[in-house]
């Protein structure tokens, strides 16, 4: 007599379902080509050929209590603003004077602020006096190509009294030809391991089969200036060597090859 062994149903489909999730695994596996995937990078140094520089001018007015006028009067700002004006053109006539041309001096508009504060009447910090003042602004930003002429653009900034200066960011003119050196680098050293991979492994390179490349990075360096102990010049300012470092590209690549049977 035959016997027959019954199983639960969920039990069937179970093993139905790793079946074919096994089949199919191992189709995919036959039908695919055996690759060697790649991994490389490109990296150069070069020196910075231009660099940006952002100041910012400002006046306020003087403080007075908050519920007076609104805190604004008029003839305190108008003379901030004509303070204002006066400093930014003196600047902006001893930046061209230092040889910026105009097109490369971006002047920004006025900005016209409310700041709040208190003021302590006594050491007690509950009596304190609300107050508001007026701040007003003008943003400049540079861009100098000649980076022999960056300590003078210094010079004039810090003589016209600069309120706020972001420092000196150094960059290329052109990063195109220092990316596509970085990429021609990665690429190279992707097809130098592969070779190496495939020669390990007793296999032939055959075609590419992908080609990925991770978005580049680079790095701006930023002015790094170091004081000597020279006396002043003869302009009243310190002397200064500026160095500006280089500008590093990197690039990721990411290559597929098919294996040559």
């Amino acid at each position: 007599m035959t016997s027959l062994i019954r199983l639960p149903m969920r039990n069937v489909i179970a093993a139905a379902l790793i079946g074919s999730a096994a089949f199919m695994a191992q189709s995919a596996l036959a039908d695919s080509p055996n690759q060697i995937h790649v991994s490389a990078q490109g990296s150069v140094n070069v020196p910075p050929d231009m660099a940006t520089l952002n100041a910012n001018l400002e006046e306020q007015t003087p403080g007075v209590p908050r519920d007076s006028s609104n805190g604004v009067d008029a003839q305190a700002l108008t003379k901030a603003r004509n303070q204002l004006e006066h400093r930014f053109s003196g600047l902006y006539q001893k930046i061209r004077a230092a040889g910026i041309p105009e097109k490369d001096i971006q002047a920004g508009s006025l900005t016209v602020q409310q700041d709040q504060y208190s003021v302590n009447q006594s050491s007690d910090s509950k009596n304190s006096t609300p107050m508001v003042r007026t701040r007003l602004s003008r943003p400049l930003t540079l861009t100098i190509h000649d980076l022999d002429k960056v300590p003078a653009v210094l010079n004039a900034l810090t003589a016209a009294g600069v309120n706020q200066l972001s420092g000196v960011n150094y960059g290329l003119s052109h990063p195109e030809k220092a990316q596509d050196e970085a990429l021609h680098q990665a690429v190279a050293r992707a097809l130098d391991k592969a070779r190496i991979m495939a020669s390990t492994l007793g296999v032939s390179l055959g075609d590419v089969m992908n080609v990925e490349q991770e978005g580049g990075q680079i790095y701006h360096p930023m002015m790094m200036m170091a004081r000597s102990a020279a006396p002043a010049q003869a302009d009243g300012n310190a002397p200064a060597d500026y160095h500006q470092g280089e500008i590093n590209q990197k690039t990721t690549v990411n290559i597929v090859w098919g294996i040559r049977q």
